[in-house]
């Protein structure tokens, strides 16, 4: 959508549903995009119960009685009728007591409490109003800095100047790691934060600098400028450009020296190769979306084909197919690419859970290039490989798929009613264009989710110039002529231009004026 105010507000983008305010686009200086954050938004904390009533929790020694809050909801009834069901929900002064079962218990003796730092963030509006109508990279930023209202994203953004910023400046509960060590259990690892409910001292602490009381200020967050890139592909912020690795946070904001995901490694590879060809452009940008590249392929398929020419044994006439796909393979998940692409899945998923399965391990010195390669030469890894291909033939087969099925057969969106074929796959195979995927019917993957809103803007002297696609459609209603159309147009690759100034929106064939009023209004 394109929102204007005369004199106030000028920015097109595309936004999350019910927010009146673009979150993802550009305006007449800048252009930015957000990728989902590692960081982590709430802890949970440990309440060491009263002996004496598991309502009441002890807090540097003191028993306080969890707070209680009685809901009623509407329960369908198996004959159909609806039924009041009560329930008492229990809180701490952190926040909601909360049950995993067989992980986070409610017993007699601990009871888990969630605190969330986005409860109190309010901020969210004022936040991206400042950021549409930013009118530098500077202002741009000290919006971020000073309002604190992004809830859970990295924020990229660049210029008409050739700069290039990121921000991890979501809300981030204020630990850092000395009190993560003194208040939380090592073998819980950082996935879950659990912090020590009984002791005030581990409660978040409180900087004046930060826009929120518990939250990090801006200033020890991570955040670069650079003249040449930046990227992110949902990893920490260590990697965001290899020149200038962002290291030394909080657990809870972002971690260094850990593997890089497929998709990270191969936006980090590509770039670097533009970058040393000097050709990065808006269409190389565009292409490393659009070419499907599935970035494991290049570690790990000579080893396949390698085992494939010397290792099949007395499985050679059961393999021989799947050995003839995936030599066929172009290593692409484009709508062409052949029934390789799928035994490389099935294989891959298999493969995952062989620890000793990477002949280079992981490097933190070099982290784009590690781990690679199949050590096919450990008995243990040609063991668990040669299980995995032969598992994978069966589900092929089983899947009703023929030797000449196309990925464009298999995957597809049938949001509108109709099958579209959908090109990209999975992140964790390194292919950008990430979609996810669930079983449909006749041995078709149905897209749920993946690549969504997409642009590509440049800037000359008449101001930005964008291209876009919102790659599920604007519409949810199948009737309209709007539920597929740009759905078939990512299919094909097409691109739309976005008209942003006068000129440009002017000069577009389906160029009308509408004027609309509410009643009563003067």
């Amino acid at each position: 959508m394109h929102l204007t105010i005369p004199g106030k507000l000028d920015v097109m983008g595309a936004a999350l549903p019910g927010l009146p305010l673009i979150n993802i686009g550009f305006n007449r200086h800048l252009a930015w995009s957000h990728t989902v954050d590692t960081s982590k938004h709430f802890t949970l904390h440990r309440l060491q119960l009263d002996p004496k009533d598991s309502t009441r929790y002890l807090l540097d020694g003191k028993s306080i009685a969890m707070g209680q809050q009685q809901v009623s909801v509407e329960v369908k009834q198996p004959d159909g009728s609806l039924k009041a069901v009560p329930r008492i929900i229990y809180s701490s002064k952190f926040g909601p007591v909360v049950q995993w079962p067989g992980k986070l218990d409610w017993d007699d003796k601990f009871a888990f409490s969630l605190r969330d730092a986005n409860l109190e963030n309010d901020r969210v509006l004022q936040q991206w109003y400042s950021m549409d109508k930013a009118d530098s990279l500077k202002a741009f930023q000290d919006s971020v800095h000073k309002i604190q209202g992004i809830p859970w994203v990295n924020t990229l953004a660049v210029d008409a100047k050739w700069q290039a910023l990121y921000m991890n400046l979501s809300v981030v509960p204020n630990v850092d790691a000395a009190k993560l060590a003194k208040c939380s259990d090592p073998r819980i690892g950082t996935e879950l934060i659990v912090l020590d409910g009984s002791r005030s001292e581990c409660n978040w602490d409180i900087s004046a600098e930060a826009a929120q009381a518990g939250i990090y200020p801006s200033s020890r967050q991570p955040q670069l400028l650079r003249s040449d890139f930046v990227q992110h592909s949902n990893d920490s912020a260590w990697m965001v450009n290899p020149a200038a690795p962002l290291k030394g946070f909080s657990p809870l904001i972002s971690q260094d020296g850990q593997p890089l995901g497929q998709r990270a490694r191969f936006a980090l590879d590509r770039l670097g190769s533009l970058q040393q060809a000097g050709k990065v452009s808006a269409e190389n940008l565009q292409a490393m979306v659009m070419d499907n590249e599935v970035y494991q392929a290049g570690q790990v398929l000579p080893d396949l084909l390698k085992f494939c020419a010397s290792e099949l044994g007395d499985d050679v006439a059961r393999l021989t197919p799947l050995c003839a796909a995936l030599k066929a393979w172009d290593g692409r998940a484009d709508l062409n690419s052949g029934i390789g692409f799928v035994y490389f899945q099935r294989i891959m998923t298999s493969m995952q859970g062989v620890a000793s399965r990477w002949r280079v391990v992981f490097d933190p010195q070099n982290p784009i290039h590690t781990p690679s390669g199949l050590a096919i030469e450990n008995p243990q890894v040609a063991s668990a490989l040669r299980a995995a291909m032969l598992a994978a033939v069966d589900e092929v087969a089983k899947a009703g798929l023929s030797p000449e099925s196309k990925w464009g057969d298999i995957q597809v969106s049938s949001l509108s009613g109709k099958p579209i074929p959908i090109h990209g796959g999975p992140a964790g195979l390194g292919v950008y264009n990430a979609m996810q995927t669930i079983a449909g019917k006749d041995g078709k993957r149905e897209v749920v989710s993946g690549t969504s809103y997409l642009q590509v803007v440049t800037f000359d002297e008449q101001g930005p110039r964008a291209q876009g696609l919102l790659a599920f459609s604007e519409s949810s209603n199948p009737q309209s002529a709007h539920s597929s159309d740009q759905t078939e147009a990512f299919s094909k690759k097409q691109w739309s231009e976005l008209p942003f100034t006068e000129q440009q929106i002017k000069a577009d064939p389906a160029y009308q004026v509408q004027v609309i009023s509410e009643e009563g209004s003067r």
